[in-house]
């Protein structure tokens, strides 16, 4: 009996991701696992194997990359569908690509440049024993702890932490240009959390993800880890930055640590 294709296969672009989806097979045939094969002008490549109807391919160029997917089905006896329709997806350019106005550490999917990476967690708790991280105009990562704690890290004091920032913008017409927060971590923990931002008068906060609980001890994403990395771009109102002195406040309020990649504000 020949092994069934899967169908409905979709692809949606996501910011330097693109999720494929598909009908997952009735349970009249015995799953190993899809393989998700990716072309992006040089020959169809294997990208993953996942036994869930769904995949995330993350970590494509801030430009945006465009792809072509199509998903094989692999059964218990290893025998192998034909390929599926493939579909077509474009990641979703970065506002990182624009022009930066300030910015604390590279949008690398690394967090070596930062305080304390990539293993020296518990010295954050020591160097900032009421939680607040506060910086300057002048500061770079380095004066920044790799990672911000929150109140369910035991080793932290099991208290909320706060980034503090001060940065200046010297664009005189930057309450009329769309600009962005683009804040980006290389991992999370299992625990998500809350993190509440502030910057000046406009206030809103982020859901952050389930991760991979690795990024204390480790500070590359680059490649395939055990790290999950993610970015969050928030388009700012108008009028919310001004020219000279501006102020960044993040709180971790609920969940636990997460590791810094970069935080900055670019104009789109």
């Amino acid at each position: 009996m020949r092994t069934p294709k899967v169908s409905s296969v979709s692809a949606e672009p996501q910011l330097m991701a693109n999720r494929v989806e598909w009908e997952p097979l009735g349970f009249s045939t015995p799953l190993d696992h899809y393989r998700v094969e990716g072309h992006s002008g040089s020959g169809w490549t294997l990208l993953g194997k996942t036994i869930f109807p769904f995949f995330l391919h993350d970590r494509l160029d801030p430009q945006g990359e465009k792809w072509k997917y199509r998903v094989i089905v692999v059964d218990a006896a290893g025998n192998t569908s034909g390929p599926s329709r493939p579909v077509r997806a474009a990641s979703l350019r970065s506002a990182t690509t624009g022009t930066k106005l300030a910015a604390l550490g590279e949008f690398d999917l690394r967090a070596s440049e930062f305080q304390f990476a990539p293993q020296g967690y518990k010295k954050i708790a020591e160097a900032y024993p009421d939680g607040e991280i506060s910086i300057g105009a002048d500061a770079t990562a380095e004066d920044v702890p790799y990672l911000l704690p929150g109140p369910k890290d035991k080793w932290g004091g099991k208290k909320s932490y706060t980034l503090h920032w001060d940065f200046d913008v010297a664009d005189k017409d930057i309450s009329r240009a769309n600009t962005v927060l683009a804040l980006w971590v290389i991992d999370t923990t299992k625990l998500g959390g809350t993190l509440e931002l502030k910057v000046n008068d406009f206030t809103t906060s982020l859901e952050l993800p389930q991760g991979g609980t690795a990024g204390s001890k480790n500070d590359d994403a680059h490649t395939a880890t055990a790290l999950k990395p993610a970015a969050f771009e928030i388009p700012l109102p108008d009028g919310t930055l001004a020219p000279g002195h501006n102020t960044l406040t993040a709180t971790l309020a609920e969940g636990a640590w997460l590791a810094w990649d970069a935080v900055g504000f670019f104009t789109v």
